[in-house]
């Protein structure tokens, strides 16, 4: 659950469901993908992360099935990479990319693989590693490569340019 922002037209706490991201959801993904990246991903790219072996795509869908925002990432041998993280703009801020990123260090953590995050300055505002409990936190390289970028939008999330690893 979380809280809508005051003055939004489902202004209130909002039921998450947090799922397995699907071809159908493409229309509502790709308009929150134009929303929040200069250089968006084509619907292409999403199905192609769909298809790959290693990927891990989930949504963050209201109770009426609305995209609210979503996660892809990828395992390559034991470290989790976030490929994209993005939050529609009318709930940017009210947590919705934490659940997102909790529910993958839950399943990094039970299979005990690293995350990694690596995202442009100019695409977040607030760079920073989260600690969680039995995990370091560390800052990314400084160098970020533009083809291996992991890239996010929700500033309150907290968790841009960030890697996360067994303590």
């Amino acid at each position: 659950m979380v809280q809508a922002p005051s003055g939004n037209a489902r202004s209130g706490h909002i039921d998450l469901v947090l799922r397995t991201m699907r071809e159908d959801d493409l229309p509502q993904l790709l308009a929150i993908e134009d929303e929040s990246f200069q250089t968006p991903w084509t619907a292409e790219a999403f199905r192609q992360e769909l298809q790959t072996p290693g990927a891990w795509a989930r949504v963050a869908a209201d109770g009426e099935g609305h995209l609210i925002g979503y996660l892809v990432c990828r395992l390559l041998f034991d470290v989790w990479h976030v490929l994209d993280l993005a939050v529609s703009p009318t709930y940017r801020g009210c947590g919705v990319a934490r659940l997102l990123l909790e529910e993958l260090l839950h399943v990094a953590a039970s299979s005990g693989d690293d995350v990694t995050l690596e995202v442009p300055p100019a695409e977040c505002g607030r760079a920073c590693a989260v600690p969680r409990p039995g995990l370091r936190g560390a800052r990314t390289p400084p160098r970020i490569l533009p083809m291996n970028a992991g890239r996010c939008v929700d500033h309150d999330a907290g968790h841009c340019a960030a890697k996360w690893g067994r303590a």
